[in-house]
């Protein structure tokens, strides 16, 4: 057989049908599926009204900037819903060799994981930024949403623009984070939107709890998991958490509209947070990603506790109990940074 030779007059690997890439001018947000500023994606799908879902337990998505000398703000909104549930137990199926549930009426049967968490580990340019903690429950909503924000430094990207953001789930978490982790729990996990800026406007810590925040913006930390994350300020400083005991219902009244319609039940919760309040000073365990703990001061002043992060740490996994009084798997807390 004679030799064949092949002239290759590009390396553009792609078809006729491709979007040409777009490049990124900032400020920007990124959030349909269809947008051609989504260069790369690795381990996810094009979402059809958001940006992206998660389809295996590591993903990679990829974003080119047009100016390369620019430090960007990333603000990113990611969720889990029904929908994440759905495709995690379809890919475990899968790996198992395991049938799917579904109904009379031949419709799939959600899995029940009220009882799990998630564990995104977000990262850029090759280094960790934040961690994302997600736990849905069909009592919450339809979905629930965390947000995560860092600066990537216009050094870090370098001359070829390019800036790609990592997910995947943490290494080295402390075992009581792992007690209810759900394993290969990225899959499914929906990237809402990315919001793109010029590094300037200062990135605050954020707490990250699974759960939507109460009424007044606080983060509720559930009896599960029974801790929460805490993402570090963009100027690596010291942060302040303010920490409250109450008691644990996972069918807790929501909102003041709620708490007026039915007063006897919102005088009983109260009452039962009081109780819970008046159980003593709180302990706290703090862990940083290598999986390594972090000294925190701690300070309780009555049923009010702060947490003092030292700076240059981040992102942590906080573990908040009381030293005496209630069972800690009776309660739940609201955080808050910088109270």
């Amino acid at each position: 057989m004679p030799d064949q030779n092949f002239r290759l007059p590009t390396l553009r690997l792609g078809t006729d049908f491709d979007e040409p890439v777009t490049l990124v001018q900032l400020p920007a947000v990124l959030r349909r599926g269809q947008d051609p500023s989504m260069c790369i994606l690795d381990g996810a799908d094009r979402a059809p009204h958001r940006l992206s879902r998660m389809v295996r337990p590591v993903g990679l998505l990829g974003v080119k900037m047009a100016d390369p000398t620019q430090s960007v703000r990333v603000r990113m909104v990611l969720l889990a819903d029904e929908r994440a549930a759905m495709m995690w137990d379809r890919e475990r199926a899968r790996l198992i060799g395991e049938d799917l549930e579904y109904d009379e009426d031949g419709e799939r049967i959600a899995p029940d994981l009220s009882a799990f968490h998630r564990l995104v580990e977000i990262g850029a340019q090759g280094r960790p930024r934040a961690t994302a903690l997600l736990s849905w429950r069909p009592a919450d909503g339809q979905e629930t949403r965390t947000v995560v924000e860092f600066e990537v430094a216009a050094e870090e990207i370098g001359d070829s623009g390019l800036v790609m953001f990592e997910f995947r789930e943490p290494d080295a978490a402390p075992q009581w984070a792992l007690e209810g982790h759900l394993a290969g729990g990225l899959t499914g996990v929906c990237v809402v939107r990315i919001e793109l800026e010029q590094a300037g406007r200062p990135v605050s810590g954020l707490v990250s709890t699974g759960r939507p925040d109460d009424e007044d913006g606080a983060g509720v930390v559930g009896r599960r998991p029974g801790f929460f994350v805490v993402n570090p300020r963009g100027d690596g400083g010291a942060q302040r958490i303010a920490l409250e005991a109450r008691a644990a219902d996972d069918e807790r009244l929501a909102g003041r509209r709620a708490k007026v319609k039915h007063p006897v039940r919102y005088a009983r919760e109260w009452g039962a947070d009081r109780r819970v309040r008046l159980g003593g000073t709180a302990v706290v365990d703090v862990v940083d990603l290598e999986g390594r703990p972090v000294e925190a001061a701690v300070q309780s002043h009555g049923d009010r506790h702060t947490v003092e992060l030292p700076a240059g740490v981040g992102p942590v996994f906080v573990r908040p109990r009381l030293k005496r009084g209630a069972d800690h798997r009776a309660i739940s807390w609201r955080a808050r940074v910088g109270d």
